[in-house]
Formats: C-alpha cells, sequence, structure tokens
C-alpha cells in the first residue's frame, strides 16, 4: 500500500494539533491599604490532597506584589488549559504568613476565587476554580479581601 506524501502529512497535522494556551488573569479586590504586600497562589486539582495544602502540593503558580488600595491584577500568559483555583491574602506587615489570633482565625485579608467561604476551614476546590478552556484567549479568577 502506498501513501502519497501529502496524506502522511496531513495524518501528522490532524493527530499533532497543540494545546492551545490562554492568560489566566487574577484578580483580587478589596485591597485596604497600601501597606505590605498582596501574596498569592494558583492551584490545580490534585488527587488524594486537600486544597489548599499547607505544603504547596497542588500550586502551579505564586504571586507577590506591593499592596495597593483597591484592585491588584495579576496575569500570566500561555496557560494551558483547565481548572485553577485562586487564593491570596494581604500581608500587611510583610511577615510572609497570614497572621490569626489564638482561634485561629486570620487578621489579615484573605479572599479565594469566586469570592468562595468555606464553612469552619477553607472552601472546596471546586467552589474556588475557574476554567480556562481549550482556544480561550483568557479566563479571570477573582476574589475579594476578607479582613
Amino acid at each position: 500500500m502506498k501513501i502519497s506524501l501529502s496524506a502522511m502529512c496531513l495524518s501528522l497535522f490532524l493527530f499533532s494539533v497543540p494545546v492551545l494556551a490562554g492568560d489566566l488573569v487574577l484578580e483580587v479586590k478589596g485591597v485596604r491599604s497600601d501597606q505590605g504586600d498582596v501574596l498569592g497562589a494558583v492551584h490545580v486539582r490534585t488527587p488524594g490532597v486537600k486544597f489548599p495544602s499547607r505544603d504547596g502540593e497542588g500550586t502551579v503558580h505564586n504571586f507577590k506584589t506591593l499592596a495597593r488600595e483597591g484592585t491588584i491584577t495579576v496575569v500570566f500568559k500561555d496557560v494551558a488549559p483547565g481548572d485553577y483555583a485562586l487564593t491570596a491574602f494581604h500581608d500587611e506587615d510583610r511577615s510572609g504568613e497570614i497572621n490569626s489570633n489564638a482561634l485561629g482565625i486570620p487578621t489579615e485579608g484573605y479572599a479565594f476565587g469566586n469570592d468562595a467561604t468555606g464553612f469552619m476551614g477553607p472552601p472546596k476546590f471546586e467552589d474556588v476554580a475557574v476554567t480556562l478552556e481549550e482556544g480561550a484567549e483568557s479566563v479571570t479568577a477573582s476574589g475579594s479581601l476578607m479582613y
């Protein structure tokens, strides 16, 4: 059986279509002051790992930017299609970690994507996540800081 060069090239093209990446736009709203930094992370679902993990498992991107009253926007370019969850906090004292009181309740502003909230702990991944569809130019994950 003879296969023409053009048929072979066409079959290679059809079976090697690249995954189209897009931009993941993160918005952290409600920053109350210019003090400190806003830190955050982008997470993917990781089987067997509770979201968000304390050791960073499932974290695919981190960001740190100077705090600015209002809304902070961070853009990650050429991100593969998939489900992504945003977590962020306003590190007003630049300690590198979120401060909490004796009961473990955060005393610095924190946010989850989709303004999701949990009960007696963080929300579930599926409540926080946004989906970057294949071929989409971008998707925005946003959350408002709760103080």
